[in-house]
């Protein structure tokens, strides 16, 4: 009788113990899939499968791991992935949601935002696998072949990666241009100058503006992806980065898909009615409509809905500093894609090659030479619209052969888009150069 106690005790032993295993084990019941949104892969999992993701050589992605307990308990969570590969990482993002290690409550969401790194030349596949342990149990153990995420993804922001580029490396120097002080580096083409813009409304004193000057400095960044988290030349058309303005870098395109620059013999009119203000012409309802339209909506995040564009009225003549000044007596705030500012494309040139100059005609054609913004340094250059109109209603172009003036709105011409990043764009990947653009992500 005793020994039949016994053995009905153990099995309900048994029992309890098999219970508490599957209550641990069975606290993660959300639906299994992988969906894709700007981006962000959203894992959702339902212990105890496993949830693989391949990733093709020299792939990165960024996923959701989303993790929800339907039972009554609360548990300690981790989030495991194989480590029988040296290749392939997985990292948590520093501004993530929810922790990669903690403990979960009943009925309670957890968002953890990962990082999936291939660093080999072939495809590999991560498995992910959620690691549970009682709530008070001690530190969580990851089954064989398994390591727990905890490792950190601390991505640069593109604007504090140039600002710091200008800064780190640069000399002062007070070259001929009145009292406007800069701060040089020859070496990566970036300069800084400081001074107090009422007319830009800007809160403080002044503000500083990052430009890239000279010939070719390293400004190259993928935009418009097929997948961001893989691009290259025949996925990604390639941009280059004018400058950093109020946390904002702002872009322009540079190459098509497939190295191709057909885009920039697309030319258009600037307005059928003749109008020479910017922000009712023909050109800008097109590029903030017809052309934004063909972004994807992954792009889209990318770019921000607000930015200054300097669309005052210049004259024909005067310093690159005039111009600056003459462009920001007028402004727009809500176009999303514009076009150069006459001021972008004289404070391109290298400072040291260029002297005062006058910005009247073909006068700047020695300053063009060393002035990345000329198309003319990398393909035959057409007329090329800028944003400025003149004192008559006549609107700026840059000349085919370098320099600028006025033309009636009613000629077709090249043009080039332009437009702001996201304050909060960091760099995954890349240094800038041709070679090796700067690969961005949210």
């Amino acid at each position: 009788m005793k020994r039949k106690k016994l053995a009905i005790i153990s099995a309900i032993l048994v029992v309890i113990v098999i219970g508490l295993i599957t209550f641990l084990y069975s606290t993660f019941a959300t639906d299994t899939g992988i969906n894709y949104n700007s981006n962000i892969y959203t894992v959702t999992l339902k212990d105890p499968v496993d949830k693989t993701i391949t990733l093709e050589p020299g792939e990165s992605r960024t996923i959701i791991y989303k993790i929800h307990n339907d039972n009554d308990g609360t548990v300690q969570y981790g989030i495991g992935y194989n480590n029988d590969s040296e290749d392939t990482e997985v990292l948590v993002y520093n501004d993530t949601e929810d922790k990669a290690l903690g403990t979960i409550s009943k009925n309670e969401y957890k968002y953890v935002k990962l990082r999936l790194i291939n660093h080999s030349s072939i495809e590999k596949s991560i498995i992910l696998k959620t690691i549970l342990g009682y709530e008070k149990g001690g530190n969580l153990t990851p089954p064989t072949g398994y390591s727990l995420v905890k490792l950190l993804y601390e991505p640069e922001l593109l604007t504090e990666h140039i600002i710091n580029l200008s800064q780190n490396n640069s000399t002062l120097e007070e070259p001929e241009y009145s009292q406007d002080k800069f701060y040089v580096s020859e070496s990566n083409g970036l300069y800084s100058y400081e001074f107090v813009p009422d007319y830009l409304n800007f809160k403080g004193n002044g503000t500083n503006i990052y430009r890239y000057y000279g010939l070719d400095p390293y400004n190259y960044v993928y935009f418009n992806c097929d997948n961001y988290g893989l691009p290259d030349s025949s996925t990604c058309e390639i941009w280059r980065i004018i400058s950093v303005t109020d946390n904002k870098a702002k872009i322009i395109k540079f190459m098509d898909k497939n190295n191709s620059f057909d885009f920039y013999y697309d030319k258009l009119s600037w307005d059928s009615n003749m109008n020479g203000s910017w922000k009712d012409s023909d050109l800008n309802y097109y590029l903030n409509n017809e052309y934004y339209s063909l972004f994807s909506d992954e792009t889209k995040k990318f770019i921000s809905s607000s930015g200054i564009w300097g669309i005052g009225e210049n004259a024909h003549q005067g310093t690159p500093f005039d111009r600056v000044s003459e462009d920001f007596t007028k402004t727009v705030s809500n176009s999303r894609i514009g076009i150069l500012q006459s001021s972008e494309y004289l404070m391109a040139a290298n400072i040291f090659n260029c002297p005062i100059y006058d910005t009247a005609g073909d006068s700047y054609l020695d300053c063009a030479a060393f002035d990345w913004l000329f198309s003319g340094n990398n393909i035959e250059a057409d007329n090329e619209w800028l944003i400025n109109s003149d004192m008559v209603g006549d609107v700026f172009t840059i000349n085919s052969n370098g320099g600028i003036d006025a033309r009636q709105v009613g000629g077709a011409y090249s043009y080039r888009p332009v437009l702001y990043l996201n304050p909060g764009v960091v760099i995954s990947s890349g240094n800038g150069d041709f070679g090796d653009p700067y690969s961005i992500d949210l």
